[in-house]
């Protein structure tokens, strides 16, 4: 395993007391720790070095810093790292995540406007080399539309 250098790791383990000390992900990629950090890691060509410590780290780092690293691991990938070294640390660190979040999380499905459960319904997933399905401009049921994150202009959440 590499060892990371310290003024990356202090980046990575800097404490989170207040919503303030949280990251954007390009503010945290605009620190010359982590930008210096990623492009000697693409030059050495030690990606899988990396993702081998990345893999032992991420269960001690905050959620969001560790989900930024995860990024940066995912660029690593993009230049030749093998995604396999850090894929289940990954999806171990994600499953304690949703594993907290339950509480959170509702019991039951949610009822429409008629007081009626609505069933879930089922997508498949397209294949990779599929090209995207056709979303509409406008949603085809604005009244019952519970999009709040996407201007129903663009595209509606419950109709794509």
């Amino acid at each position: 395993m590499k060892a990371l250098p310290p003024d990356f790791l202090d980046v990575l383990r800097l404490p989170v007391l207040h919503e303030d000390d949280l990251d954007t992900q390009a503010g945290f990629f605009d620190r010359d720790a982590v930008s210096d950090f990623y492009r000697a890691t693409v030059q050495e060509g030690t990606g899988d070095e990396v993702l081998q410590t990345a893999a032992a780290l991420l269960p001690e780092l905050h959620p969001l810093r560790a989900a930024l690293f995860a990024i940066l691991c995912g660029g690593l990938v993009e230049n030749g790292a093998d995604p396999r070294l850090l894929f289940p640390a990954a999806l171990r660190r994600l499953a304690q995540l949703l594993a907290s979040l339950a509480p959170y999380g509702a019991a039951e499905p949610m009822e429409d406007d008629e007081g009626k459960k609505r069933p879930r319904r089922n997508r498949p997933m397209s294949s990779p080399g599929a090209p995207p399905r056709p979303r509409s401009r406008r949603c085809r049921r604005p009244s019952a539309c519970r999009s709040k994150r996407v201007d129903r202009r663009l595209i509606c959440w419950c109709c794509r």
